[in-house]
Order: structure tokens, then C-alpha cells, then sequence
């Protein structure tokens, strides 16, 4: 017993840190629309626009206790005609190992001038936020983390927001008027923010928890304990929200 506490005291002590930096031109995407790809297994991603003409990324592997080293976390970042694909690839057997753990914080800055056809991030335990999002289409997934977001401008290719354990909140500049958005949480609140001017029809769907649809004009509603199906505006897109433990709320702004 005193040698596993002793293991789990150095982990906590013994830290070492390395970190990262990639730049990619933005001048190969198709039609100035890009896919970008972010792999992470833990720690943040965070991604925001920014006013540069190239696209970053870069952040910090941390490693703890006895033995452990950044040098065991591989990156893996490449830019294949448009395609760029970042990963943290951890070591296999370090879930298993008492004494070292690993983390990667990671940040990804966006031009301002170009669009994303494509973003898929996905984390298994850590934070998932996004800032002013200009994307045609958009996946965002944490096994154990809060998704938090903004879109500036998120077009109708399909987005959705999935987490296990912990909350959603989203909000979108840009009235919703097609295209279907999915947002997913098993233990967690769901909040999402439209302007009111959206259409849209709406399924929010929970276990334990309350539904609520401040500012909103609903119409053809059905509601009942743990399902609310109702209509935004003309009905253009489809929002389909869900939690079995927590509240969901929809604002109108």
C-alpha cells in the first residue's frame, strides 16, 4: 500500500512539459474552403479565428510522474491539398500506468479569410471550444468534457455537438433557416442560442431535467415532461436537442 501511494505522489510531482507549433498556408484549399481535422485522446482544444494569413497550431504536452516524458506523446500534422489533420497520438499503455499520465492542450487559430467545409475535432477527455466558427459543416465530440462554441457563421452541411459527460452551450450569430443541427449530451445541460428571426423545427428531447424556450415564437407545439416538438418561424432546418440528466434551454436573442 505505501509503495502505490508513493507512485501516486510522484505523479503528482514529477512534471515536464514540450511544446508545439505548425503553420500552414492558407492559399490550398479548395475554393478557399478547407477540412480540418483535430485528434485529441487528453486535454482542451480550442480553436478561434484570427487575423493572419496562415493557419497555427500549436500548444503543450505535459507529462507526469516517474519515467514519463513529452517525447512519448507522437504528433502526427499534415496538409494534403486542403486536408489539414492534426493528432496527439498517446503512448498505449498509458492508461494503464499509475505513475505517468499525459495531457495536450491544444489551439488551433483559423484565418479570418477563409471558410471551413469541413471541421471534425474530437476529444476523449477534456474541453471542446470553439470561438466566431465560419464553417460549411461541423462535428464536435468529448467523451468527458464541455462542448462550448460560437458560430459566426455556420452553414446547413450538418453540424452536431456530442458529449458524454458534461454541458453544451452553443450560439449561433446567424439566423438558422436549413440544415440539421444535433446537439447530444448524456449527463449534461444543453443550451443553445438562435436569433429569434430563425426557422427551424425543433426536438428536445431529456429523462431528468426541465425543457425551456425563453424569447422564442413556438408554434404547432407539442410538449410533455421529457419531449417538446414544436416550430420556429417557417420551419427551414431541423434542431434536434438531447440530454437524459440535465436541462435544456433554447433562447431566442
Amino acid at each position: 500500500m505505501a509503495i502505490l501511494f508513493g507512485l501516486i505522489y510522484q505523479s503528482s510531482v514529477i512534471v515536464s512539459t514540450k511544446g508545439f507549433s505548425y503553420a500552414e498556408s492558407a492559399s490550398r484549399g479548395n475554393n478557399g474552403f478547407y477540412t480540418l481535422q483535430i485528434a485529441n485522446v487528453n486535454g482542451a482544444v480550442t480553436l478561434a479565428s484570427w487575423g493572419q494569413d496562415n493557419f497555427l497550431i500549436n500548444g503543450t504536452i505535459t507529462a507526469k510522474g516517474v519515467g514519463s516524458s513529452p517525447s512519448q506523446v507522437t504528433i502526427s500534422e499534415s496538409n494534403n491539398a486542403g486536408t489539414i489533420t492534426f493528432q496527439a497520438v498517446f503512448p498505449n499503455n498509458a492508461a494503464f500506468l499509475i505513475s505517468q499520465t499525459y495531457s495536450v492542450k491544444i489551439n488551433v487559430f483559423v484565418p479570418l479569410s477563409v471558410g471551413i467545409g469541413k471541421l471534425v475535432v474530437d476529444n476523449v477527455n477534456g474541453l471542446v471550444q470553439a470561438k466566431s466558427l465560419n464553417v460549411t459543416g461541423a462535428s464536435l465530440s468529448s467523451e468527458n468534457g464541455d462542448i462550448d462554441f460560437t458560430c459566426s457563421s455556420c452553414g446547413d452541411g450538418g453540424f452536431s455537438a456530442q458529449t458524454t459527460n458534461g454541458n453544451i452551450a452553443g450560439t449561433f450569430a446567424s439566423p438558422i433557416i436549413n440544415g440539421n443541427y444535433t446537439m447530444l449530451s448524456q449527463n449534461g445541460n444543453v443550451n443553445l442560442n438562435v436569433p429569434s428571426s430563425s426557422s427551424f423545427k425543433l426536438t428536445a428531447s431529456l429523462v431528468s431535467g426541465t425543457i425551456q424556450t425563453p424569447n422564442l415564437t413556438l408554434s404547432t407545439e407539442t410538449k410533455t415532461t421529457t419531449q417538446l416538438t414544436a416550430t420556429v418561424g417557417a420551419g427551414g432546418g431541423n434542431v434536434f436537442l438531447s440530454t437524459v440528466v440535465g436541462d435544456i434551454m433554447v433562447t431566442g436573442t
